[in-house]
């Protein structure tokens, strides 16, 4: 199964068995697809204008292998999360207060405390925030309270 983005079609799925013998598929043949990715991708500066944009999801037992090839070729690699799609998580039903507000500052970053609360919120998925100090733990959970439309009792705190 593939689903494939562009940014003409932004839903096509295509949906087709894949056969044990394909799932076999050696290393090579791996590479080599890798390779000829690479050699379609590596245009010159001036075509980009012309470009589509174009994602596809990797059969979930390769994933590892995948990243393996790449690694070993020297080649970065972007892994995303699909969090509008993810079906296995929760949605937490939260949304921004009204009155929040994001600055231009905020919205170029997301290091910063309110855009760490506008991207949770966006995901709308169960989240973590990793704090290296109590005070921080404390700072986060009243922003997210401040600024979520939920309830002081879907925050947690973990602190050690």
């Amino acid at each position: 199964q593939c689903r494939v983005v562009t940014s003409e079609q932004p839903h096509v799925n295509i949906h087709r068995e894949i056969t044990s013998k394909e799932m076999a598929s050696s290393n090579e043949q791996v590479m080599e697809d890798i390779r000829r990715l690479h050699e379609k991708v590596a245009i010159d500066d001036d075509e980009l204008d012309e470009l589509k944009i174009v994602s596809f999801e990797v059969v979930p037992n390769k994933i590892e292998l995948l990243r393996r090839q790449y690694q070993q070729s020297d080649c970065p690699l972007l892994d995303e999360y699909d969090f509008r799609c993810d079906s296995n998580l929760r949605n937490l039903n939260i949304e921004l207060r009204p009155n929040a507000f994001l600055r231009s500052h905020q919205e170029r970053s997301l290091r910063n405390m309110f855009g760490g609360v506008a991207a949770a919120c966006t995901i709308n998925k169960p989240c973590l925030a990793l704090c290296n100090s109590k005070i921080s733990v404390e700072r986060w959970k009243q922003q997210f309270t401040t600024w979520f439309t939920t309830n002081d009792s879907n925050v947690k705190l973990f602190i050690s």
